[in-house]
């Protein structure tokens, strides 16, 4: 039977202090459950069939009592599940106390183990059970019955619990409910048999003649097994690809958009399956759980028929059937586990890290609590009911405007003229869309686009030009689903504010408002519309800019012996803004949370979550924050997104702290900007710093609206720690604490014999852990310069070593995190050096790890566009001052890097649109490739391409005629540590354009190119790399355009070293030009006589390049004994060499054979050094310590197995360092461990 209510007392809970339930159940505890340290003994578990609506959770100051009332056709019943302790009456005090308070029509049920035994319910044989204080106990039971009026609705005299040790059926368990239920109840019965393992209770099964309010139930679509060939095809019947005539009013409009909306739910409806939910489906349920199952059900109900006779076989068979069954479940579950991270590659790596860094939780279905707030006049309120937690949502989510009559503005005139949407643009948008992500309220999810984007484009694109042409923008897209989430790692939620909303908006909706937020970016990021010092969510900007700005500003004030405060608060086209104010009015959201969905909210003001227009239109919206600095004096604002920082600097703090409230307060300021805006600031949140370092200075507060603000020492920002001396020591310690808590989880799946592969976990630690630790780096982390060192044999007498310079004391703090990682990456003991660990999981020492982090900062800084604020800072930062050095005087001085060394990115990262008159085309596969190569007819076909040879870079371009080789253009770019080779394939096809633009009359031209990636770059709607040639490039097609009128150009893919003669010259040249062969000036374009300015890709590679060279000589130079052990076993050690070995091998095979290969491993020779043995011989023969060589190489006692693996493995039969380092002798070494079963104790076996 389906139950609606289970009642559990004592029940089993993890290490975490949860209960492993499904999610097909709501979980209640008892109040206080995870913060106290008492256990638990109630657990109340309700179906999700149930609507959240009718039952609500009683507050109970107990952890033997769970509560919960429902409502019912029969009105309020309020349910008890009681465990009460045997030697106290402290729980049903606690009952009797609740009674007296619940309302009088409100019903009561009270079940559980009571622990008192009366004859009114114990069958009488049971007399040695009724003692004088057993009957005393009970009798105050009684009274609180006949308090009450409560009727025992299970029947007397039926046993609930059958001792283990002696069999003895008693009566501890009970079912008390109101008279006035007792007429609803149909069935209160035990349950003997299915028995429920470990434990001696029967079930107890009540059932009563009520209904309550079943949650809806919703059909769900399984998407990813559509058969999307029938998809595309029915809708392309449906909406087939004609010639649409126009769309001339709203009329039109609406029955347009209604077709196209039915023809997709009809296919849908026809060829996308409905979701099969199982609430038992388990990963780990195997066939042979199954039987093992039957065959215990089935002897459990025969045991039953002969409980009379204890010694009957039937009972140790049903015991010893239970045990299997729970031992073969729990071994299932281990398998399960254990195959899934064993083979874990790819996306499951990524699967497999969530679960271990998300926070635990039982699997339960999620169930938001009663909220509390506070009214107008700071009265508490409750919410209970999901339409009153609704409301308060929506209270939270969507607040009244503060100032909603705003006076109308002056619009400027735009800076350019209004273009609609185009195709490129929305085939563009389609293309970007993840598949299955949660749809809006027509429930068509993206898949559904992506999947018939051909059919989709041709019919959405005149609507979408239509709500710009008629003005119109329909109701239904401004509707959506305002799904309820939890805030992580909030202490309370009973309040509104630890949720956040996510509105789930129509697809199509936000198809448009993609395709307009990709014309709105770009029209702000080359006109400049948002304010310079606005970091976030646009073009050339970082978190980690806006904290160096503001690192910057401090510094400069400190040279000046001044001091700074610091306050942390937490021109378009028209058509375009009467748009948007089509679109904002008149919303409304259905409010979602459990199994409810509310009524109808309107949404006054805001913007919608998921919307892609959100981060644009909050960057304007807030733009005015931003702006209200006044750097003359002495002032300035920097803003990510919604994070808002203010800085004053003056002679004082105290003088800062008044231009601080000024700033605040004065008219244009922060807090009127706020009150026109519907902006709340929470001043409690809000953080003073004064940045100084004179230890003299008072720190006075300041006082915001009333609101006392006390400075403080410390405050993250960004996500990373200002301390007020900028000492960066708080940021370390919370990145050392960020780097440990991630080690401990990911031990988990670092087991020696059960684990991920070292790729996978080589791949989390660069992936996961470095970026963790080393996040704005370039901020608080001085690069380390170590200076040479002398033996301290060769110091005279006083004379002491230099010291290194930088972050060398962070470094160490974070060397210790990286080793726990390099532990679980390799398998390795912990007494191994931490020098071996990083060489055998082949990753860099993490203070190289920690300059290469800074480098990479350094050089995307040193590419930044003139408009961010940094570059004034950067530039200035050239000349080495002696005080208060800012961080970017310590990076360009490390690294010896100037800002003139990079070509600086451009204003607006699109790729011009010129470039669509050279045709890009890339053919699907290599043989249509060819084919269209040797098809193209044109007059003129010129080949280019770039190559890297010899340590050199160079490009070439050939035109031929006849299919000969006639004109030739060369240019050697440089070092390979200077550019790299996409650089020198679109320098090609620079000299590809330029051969063509000196030919004269010529009306059509063919240019292949075999590399795909400048194609690629040529269709993409933005540069991501070597913007600089790629605007040349564009200003050669210009000037091609302008003396070649109507000229046609087709520019393709032709695959490399294939045989096309063409290309095969071109690479011939690109060769010749990588060796330093080039053409003369007069023959080049004018933007290719100068020198190229240097790529950041290949000065990024270059200096990771000197990082492992660095790596390697310390590894060659370390004298210590360990080291000098691994060289001789494999002189590649500190190469990745290993780590591809590793790539092959089982996790426990990998770690066994680091363990042989660093001599740390369970062998008596190493016990014995760390006391764990009384001797170091060797156990199978005690003639020698048992070291690895004698372990491998000379013990008799292994003799046999040595020789087959001898046999299988000749090579390596002499060579330990063959047999340690060889892939081939790997596979044998580990058969030969297996064979002398030295390691059966340990998890390699």
């Amino acid at each position: 039977m389906n139950w609606d209510i289970i009642l559990l007392q004592e029940p089993y809970f993890t290490h975490l202090n949860l209960a492993p339930v499904s999610s097909q159940w709501h979980t209640i505890y008892p109040t206080n459950h995870l913060n106290s340290e008492l256990r638990s003994r109630s657990l109340t578990l309700i179906s999700k069939r149930l609507s959240t609506n009718e039952w609500r959770v009683i507050p109970f100051n107990s952890h033997d009592v769970t509560s919960i009332e429902l409502t019912t056709s029969n009105g309020q019943i309020r349910i008890f599940n009681i465990y009460n302790d045997l030697k106290s009456d402290e729980t049903l005090e606690l009952i009797h106390e609740h009674l007296l308070e619940i309302p009088r029509h409100t019903s009561v049920l009270l079940a559980g183990d009571f622990n008192r035994h009366h004859p009114m319910w114990d069958e009488t044989r049971n007399e040695h059970l009724f003692t004088e204080s057993a009957l005393e106990a009970a009798q105050n039971l009684i009274e609180l019955l006949n308090r009450f009026d409560l009727n025992m609705i299970l029947p007397a005299e039926i046993p609930t619990l059958e001792l283990s040790s002696n069999k003895n059926l008693s009566r501890p368990d009970n079912v008390f409910v109101s008279s006035h239920l007792t007429n609803t109840v149909n069935r209160c019965l035990v349950v003997e048999a299915p028995r429920i393992s470990c434990t001696d209770h029967f079930t107890i099964q009540i059932e009563l003649t009520l209904t309550c309010r079943q949650a809806p139930k919703i059909k769900r679509r399984n998407f990813q097994k559509a058969d999307w060939e029938k998809v595309r095809s029915d809708l392309a019947k449906s909406l087939p690809n004609v010639r649409q005539p126009p769309i001339l009013n709203t009329d039109e409009f609406d029955a347009r958009l209604d077709k196209i909306m039915s023809a997709m739910n009809s296919v849908i409806e026809t060829h996308v399956p409905l979701i099969k939910e199982s609430p038992y489906a388990k990963r780990w349920w195997t066939p042979q759980l199954k039987e093992l199952h039957t065959v215990k059900s089935d002897l459990h109900i025969a045991a039953r028929r002969h409980k009379a006779t204890p010694t009957h076989p039937l009972h140790s068979l049903y015991a010893k059937a239970d045990k299997d069954f729970r031992d073969a479940m729990r071994n299932a579950k281990k398998d399960c586990w254990h195959t899934f991270i064993d083979e874990a590659e790819g996306d499951d790596v990524w699967t497999a890290h969530k679960y271990l860094t998300s926070t635990p939780t039982n699997g339960r279905a999620a169930r938001i609590p009663t909220l509390k707030t506070r009214g107008p006049t700071g009265e508490p309120i409750e919410h209970t009911t999901n339409k009153q937690k609704g409301a308060a949502l929506h209270e939270s989510f969507f607040p009244v405007a503060q100032n909603p009559h705003i006076e109308p503005a002056e619009y400027p005139d735009p800076v350019e003229a209004f273009q609609n949407i185009t195709k490129e643009q929305l085939n563009r948008v389609i293309t970007n869309l993840k598949p299955y992500k949660t749809p809006g309220p027509d429930a068509i999810p993206n898949a559904m686009f992506k999947e018939c984007r051909k059919t989709l484009v041709h019919w959405l694109l005149p609507v979408f030009r239509a709500t710009f042409t008629l003005k119109y923008y329909p109701q239904s897209w401004k509707e959506s689903n305002t799904v309820v989430l939890r805030k992580p790692g909030k202490k309370d939620y009973t309040v509104p504010k630890a949720y956040r909303p996510i509105a789930l908006l129509n697809v199509v909706s936000k198809l448009l408002s993609a395709c307009v937020a990709d014309s709105l970016n770009d029209l702000v990021e080359r006109h400049g519309l948002l304010p310079e010092h606005h970091f976030g969510g646009h073009h050339g900007r970082s978190t980690s800019d806006a904290m160096q700005v503001i690192s910057s500003f401090i510094k400069d004030a400190w040279r000046s012996h001044e001091v700074v405060s610091a306050l942390f608060l937490d021109g378009i086209p028209e058509e375009i803004v009467a748009w948007t104010e089509r679109k904002l009015q008149g919303r409304r959201t259905l409010i979602k949370f459990d199994d409810y969905t509310s009524e109808w909210f309107n949404i006054e003001h805001g913007i919608d979550q998921g919307c892609p227009l959100s981060c644009i239109f909050y960057l304007l919206y807030n733009s005015g924050a931003v702006e209200l600095a006044d750097p003359e004096n002495q002032e300035l604002a920097s803003g990510f997104v919604d994070d808002i920082a203010l800085l004053a600097r003056a002679k004082t703090l105290g003088e800062a702290n008044d231009k601080l409230v000024s700033m605040m307060d004065r008219p244009g300021g922060m807090r009127e900007w706020a009150a026109s805006h519907t902006c709340e600031h929470e001043y409690e949140k809000t953080a003073l710093i004064g940045f100084t370092r004179r230890s003299n200075e008072s720190r006075p507060s300041i006082t915001i609206a009333g609101t006392v603000i006390k400075p403080s020492s410390s405050h993250k920002f960004l996500g990373v720690v200002f301390d007020q001396q900028l000492r960066w020591k708080e940021q370390a310690a919370k990145a050392v604490a960020s780097g440990t808590a991630w080690a401990g989880q990911i031990k988990r799946v670092a087991r020696i014999n059960h684990g991920f592969s070292t790729h996978a976990m080589r791949r989390l630690h660069q992936c996961v852990l470095i970026p963790r630790i080393s996040y704005a780096a370039d901020v608080w982390f001085t690069p380390i310069t170590r200076s040479k060192k002398k033996p301290v044999a060769e110091l005279e007498q006083g004379e002491k070593n230099p010291r290194d310079y930088g972050s060398v004391g962070f470094a160490r703090k974070l060397a210790s995190v990286q080793r726990l990682s390099a532990i679980a990456i390799t398998g390795a003991l912990r007494t191994t050096s931490t020098m071996a660990l990083d060489a055998h999981a082949n990753i860099l020492p993490i203070d190289l790890a920690m300059n290469l982090a800074c480098y990479r900062a350094t050089i995307r800084m040193a590419t930044l566009p003139a408009s961010n604020p940094l570059r004034k800072h950067l530039t200035k930062a050239k000349r080495y001052v002696k005080r208060h050095r800012s961080a970017l005087h310590e990076l360009l001085h490390a690294f010896n890097i100037l800002p003139t060394t990079f070509a600086p990115a451009p204003e607006s990262p699109v790729t011009p649109k010129i470039l669509r008159i050279l045709n890009p085309t890339i053919p699907p596969s290599r043989e249509i490739a060819m084919t269209a190569a040797g098809s193209a007819n044109a007059e003129v076909r010129i080949y280019s391409d770039g190559s890297g040879i010899d340590g050199g870079i160079g490009a070439a371009a050939v035109l031929c005629r006849d299919g000969q080789p006639d004109k030739i253009l060369r240019l050697h770019l440089g070092s390979d540590k200077r550019h790299v080779v996409y650089e020198a394939e679109l320098v090609g096809a620079m000299l590809a354009l330029h051969l063509l633009a000196n030919e004269q009359q010529v009306d059509s031209a063919w240019i292949g190119i075999d590399n795909q990636a400048v194609l690629h770059t040529m269709r993409s709607p933005v540069v991501k790399a070597a913007p600089h040639l790629v605007l040349a490039i564009a200003d050669l097609t210009k000037r091609l355009t302008r003396t070649h009128p109507g000229l046609s150009i087709m520019t393709t893919w032709v695959p490399a070293h294939e045989g096309v003669p063409g290309n095969e010259a071109a690479d011939v040249a690109a060769k010749e030009a990588a060796r330093g062969i080039s053409s003369s000036p007069e023959d080049l374009p004018p933007y290719l006589c100068n020198q190229i300015t240097a790529s950041p890709a290949a000065a990024k590679q270059a200096f990771k390049e000197t990082q492992r060279d660095i790596w390697r000589q310390r590894w060659e130079e370390c004298a210590s004994n360990g080291n000098a052990r691994i060289r001789s076993i494999d002189e590649s050690t500190s190469s990745n060499t290993f780590h591809k070995l590793a790539q092959t091998m089982p996790r426990r095979h990998t770690s066994l054979l680091i363990q042989l290969r660093t001599g740390h491993i369970p062998l008596n020779a190493y016990l014995h050094r760390f006391g764990f043995t009384e001797s170091s011989n060797c156990p199978a023969c005690n003639q020698r310590a048992e070291t690895v060589k004698h372990y491998l190489m000379n013990c008799p006692a292994y003799e046999e197995a040595r020789q087959r693996r001898n046999i299988a493995s000749p090579a390596s039969a002499n060579s330990l360092s063959l047999l340690l380092s060889s892939k081939e002798a790997a596979r044998h070494l580990m058969t030969y461990v297996r064979e002398t079963g030295r390691f059966l104790t340990l998890s390699h076996a």
